[in-house]
């Protein structure tokens, strides 16, 4: 099983755990990993609310060098910041001017942790 998919299924805020906990997911990790690729096939709405490709592509989610690929061909390399999680987490002022810097506003500016 995919590590990000595996992680995710049981962390508050990550794929799978919020459509399980709604009610909108009610296969098993294991099963709801197995039809992604059939239920990605028969998505007609891509974007919509109720998707399947917004809510049930638990492995598809996890590919970020897709993702920046996707991305990558609509926007310049130099127009896309790319920050991990862990990044804000463990040196938040540290991310939040990279941030502020990249953006061209003075990154001197402080914003306490949500926590």
């Amino acid at each position: 099983m995919p590590r990000r998919a595996a992680s995710a299924s049981h962390l508050p805020g990550h794929p799978g755990v919020e459509e399980k906990g709604r009610g909108e997911e009610t296969r098993p990790l294991w099963l709801a990993l197995l039809l992604e690729p059939l239920r990605l096939r028969l998505d007609r709405n891509l974007r919509g609310g109720g998707s399947p490709t917004r809510q049930r592509s638990y492995r598809a989610r996890g590919r970020y060098a897709r993702q920046l690929a996707n991305l990558y061909r609509h926007f310049a390399r130099e127009r896309v910041l790319v920050l991990r999680q862990t990044d804000l987490l463990d040196d938040h002022d540290g991310a939040l001017r990279r941030v502020f810097a990249f953006l061209g506003v003075d990154p001197d500016i402080g914003v306490p942790p949500a926590r």
